[in-house]
């Protein structure tokens, strides 16, 4: 918001007239808009140095120079935006898609529970473990004929439905009653 009211004030515009460049522009090739412009620079320069110029300077030079200097701060801006949305993109959150459930035997913990998950997005150990969390709350409320749960997470809808063998999982233990 400070840059902006920056630009603003550079322009001579104010905050919302840059949300609609549009409109800046039209005023911006305003005469009148322009002429009341010089008036008050003529007015600073009475003010700075004691004296009036008596030479005006040229609506169409003026105009010109904040029409580039317009374009290229919103040129910055449209830049830092999309370096934005780019960094986002690559940052953004997992999405757990549940795909199927079935009642193995496994050899370490006997009767289990196990839920297949394709993952859209980046996925890491924390990314994981906020998942085991929330599918541990989840499962403590239903009824289910066991105390462990192997979730196992996959990269496409084909894997997980055939039950692939995948590295990429866990276990959840819910609590007894």
């Amino acid at each position: 918001m400070m840059i902006l009211s920056s630009i603003a004030d550079i322009l001579q515009v104010s905050c919302d007239e840059l949300h609609n460049p549009e409109k800046t522009l039209e005023k911006l090739d305003n005469p009148e808009f322009q002429k009341r412009n010089v008036e008050e620079g003529d007015k600073e320069n009475t003010d700075n140095t004691g004296e009036n110029e008596e030479s005006e300077p040229e609506p169409q030079k003026k105009n010109y120079g904040r029409i580039v200097r317009m374009s290229f701060l919103i040129g910055i801006l449209a830049i830092v935006a999309g370096m934005f949305l780019i960094y986002m993109a690559g940052h953004r959150k997992p999405a757990f898609q549940q795909i199927g459930t079935r009642y193995i035997d496994d050899p370490l913990w006997g009767r289990v529970y196990e839920i297949a998950y394709v993952v859209d997005g980046e996925m890491t150990n924390d990314s994981i473990n906020v998942h085991l969390d929330e599918v541990r709350a989840t499962l403590n409320q239903e009824v289910i004929d066991t105390n462990i749960v192997k979730t196992t997470y996959y990269d496409n809808k084909e894997d997980a439905t055939a039950w692939k063998e995948t590295d990429v999982g866990g276990y959840v233990f819910l609590s007894g009653e």
